[in-house]
């Protein structure tokens, strides 16, 4: 059967994402952490998160992560996460 990332990605629609528009009109703090070593999303993928994300938007590109650093990398991700959170937390 069917996982269910697979029924996600199958009922997600136009309407479900953000323009372009509202991307780069975002206020919130955002943190990107893109592994180089992806193999299912492309660096052009990046390169247009990088062109439309508003400029306080931090990308960090990582050689050696995938796509799931999360299950790769996790003291590294939850470290980089943690002195992210820290620092929006410092600016309020």
């Amino acid at each position: 059967g069917r996982s269910g990332m697979e029924d996600l990605l199958r009922s997600l629609t136009p309407r479900d994402l953000l323009t372009v528009e509202e991307l780069e009109q975002l206020t919130v703090p955002i943190f990107v952490l893109w592994g180089e070593a992806d193999r299912v999303l492309w660096p052009e993928h990046r390169r247009f998160f990088e062109a439309h994300l508003p400029p306080h938007a931090e990308v960090h590109r990582i050689e050696e992560y995938g796509h799931v650093p999360h299950m790769s990398h996790p003291d590294c991700l939850a470290a980089r996460l943690l002195e992210f959170t820290r620092q929006v937390a410092a600016t309020k």
